[in-house]
């Protein structure tokens, strides 16, 4: 491989793109807690945005009081509605007896759309 040449001139100034979305985007979250869930027995939290508001993107977070069960829960879905955001998990294998199952969903809504 030979030596790099000399660099080239500046090209021109690309043209203005589209404007942004605007507006202000809020977090909206809810959590839905059960002690000691059966096996397999699905938890779902659902969160809405506001009526004025469009929903345009999430998640879910899935904890367990007891840090040794961490590996015992599954995310199972997560995703957008209509609306909102929800998100359902489930325990693989039963978690320890007084631990719980904490299943948070979250949404980022767009204020302002009609």
């Amino acid at each position: 491989m030979g030596t790099p040449g000399v660099a080239g001139a500046t090209g021109p100034i690309g043209s203005t793109g589209a404007p942004g979305l605007g507006g202000i985007v809020t977090p909206r979250s809810t959590s839905t807690v059960v002690l000691r869930p059966p096996t397999n027995a699905p938890v779902t939290a659902a969160v809405d945005c506001g009526s004025a508001e469009q929903v345009i993107g999430g998640g879910t977070r899935v904890v367990t009081s007891e840090p040794t069960d961490a590996d015992r829960v599954h995310l199972l879905d997560s995703g957008p509605t209509l609306t909102g955001w929800v998100g359902t998990a489930a325990s693989t294998s039963r978690i320890t007896a007084g631990s719980t199952l904490t299943v948070t969903a979250t949404a980022f809504c767009l204020e302002g759309v009609p």
